[in-house]
């Protein structure tokens, strides 16, 4: 990223001085016929020069910028199950159990898939702005972004909230979503 910014201020300040060499050039054509010959030359040469010198920096940014792996990794897929009030994660291709409460990365998409169980239930997490109400055996899909603690030591915590279902046999029990820090080069 830094290495494309250099390139884009490196092409702006070739492209203004092309642009002075060609109004220079312009201004030499009403000059007198014998300095102008010479002045042409001299203006060509440098318009020739400064073209090349920018197809070679911009050859080798596009190669640097291509080289540098992106640090978008593809979205983190869960599966949330809701079976006797209790919500249950699971990350789509990974050999762990279904856990009770959610890790998350700061900073890297997720795509969560929502499923009630046999009665109404309710996920709302206010911390994180998520926030939706499920019929009986509904399927809803959440799309979100934590953002990242500050220090990469720390995690958030957000609690999960009961709105509705909060008493008896349909009690929607809380749950934990923990947030932590990209760290290094596991980051995201």
């Amino acid at each position: 990223m830094i290495a494309g910014g250099i390139a884009s201020v490196c092409l702006a300040g070739l492209l203004i001085i092309m642009l002075r060499a060609v109004r220079a050039l312009w201004e030499d054509q009403h000059r007198e016929q014998a300095r102008a010959s010479f002045s042409k030359g001299r203006w060509l040469a440098m318009i020739a020069l400064l073209a090349v010198f920018a197809g070679a920096l911009s050859y080798f940014a596009l190669r640097a910028i291509n080289a540098s792996p992106s640090s978008e990794h593809p979205p983190l897929l869960v599966d949330a199950q809701c079976s006797g009030g209790v919500w249950s994660f699971t990350a789509r291709g990974r050999t762990q159990a279904a856990q009770r409460d959610l890790r998350l990365r700061g900073g890297r998409e997720v795509y969560m898939r929502l499923q009630a169980g046999d009665k109404p239930t309710e996920f709302f997490v206010p911390g994180l702005g998520l926030k939706r109400r499920l019929a009986a055996g509904e399927k809803f899909e959440l799309r979100f972004r934590p953002t990242s603690p500050v220090n990469s030591d720390e995690a958030a915590l957000y609690r999960s909230v009961c709105l509705h279902h909060c008493r008896g046999e349909d009690a929607v029990r809380p749950f934990l979503v923990v947030v932590e820090a990209p760290r290094g080069i596991l980051a995201y």
